[in-house]
């Protein structure tokens, strides 16, 4: 699964060559991967909208549009996005296209299809999970006091913990294994057995 790390190299790879472009066009080829419309519901969402910003929220995606809308995307084991000019073949599980107006297209390729796609008009409940995620690694008020309040009496491992999206988003396999070597913290330790020190 593409972690925190991945999923801000590709906005900050992609957000720029895509904010302030308008959608000529989608097509969507693949029902499977959208998981709150259609094909021609896509097509009908963002064609004619601007992409205003790129964000990144946990190992989500996040396009916003001008109409106050915004696309997510949660690329599962195996999704990419790329932006290519329309004359590059297509990879063989290419899913999605947007068609920019610079000529430019924004595609979404998935071989496995475990990733999906959502698009949230201004007034549409966002459902994609998003919303229920925890601090991000980087936000202030992730310090020992918070993770001790939201771990500190669980009887799950101190990886589960970390792996908890509901406590801080964007954290997988490879990241927290890496942070609690560097602390020194053995996975299989209960949360509730680490003492003020360890948080």
């Amino acid at each position: 699964m593409p972690e925190l790390p991945e999923i801000e190299t590709v906005r900050r790879v992609i957000g720029p060559q895509v904010e302030g472009r308008t959608v000529v066009s989608v097509r969507a080829a693949d029902n499977r991967i959208l998981a709150n419309t259609d094909p021609q519901g896509l097509s009908e969402r963002l064609t004619g909208r601007t992409v205003v910003s790129v964000g990144r929220r946990g190992k989500a995606l996040l396009l916003y549009d001008d109409l106050g809308g915004h696309i997510v995307i949660r690329f599962g084991m195996t999704g990419q996005l790329y932006i290519c000019p329309p004359d590059t073949a297509e990879e063989r599980h290419t899913h999605e296209v947007f068609l920019l107006d610079d000529g430019m297209e924004l595609r979404y390729v998935d071989p496995r299809r475990f990733g999906h796609i959502w698009h949230f008009r201004r007034d549409e409940e966002d459902t994609s999970g998003i919303r229920g995620l925890g601090l991000e690694p980087d936000d202030p008020g992730l310090d020992a006091g918070y993770l001790k309040d939201r771990l500190g009496r669980r009887s799950i491992t101190v990886k589960e913990g970390l792996l908890d999206q509901t406590v801080v988003a964007g954290i997988g396999n490879i990241w927290s294994d890496e942070m609690l070597f560097e602390a020194g913290i053995c996975p299989l330790t209960p949360c509730r057995d680490l003492t003020d020190g360890q948080f």
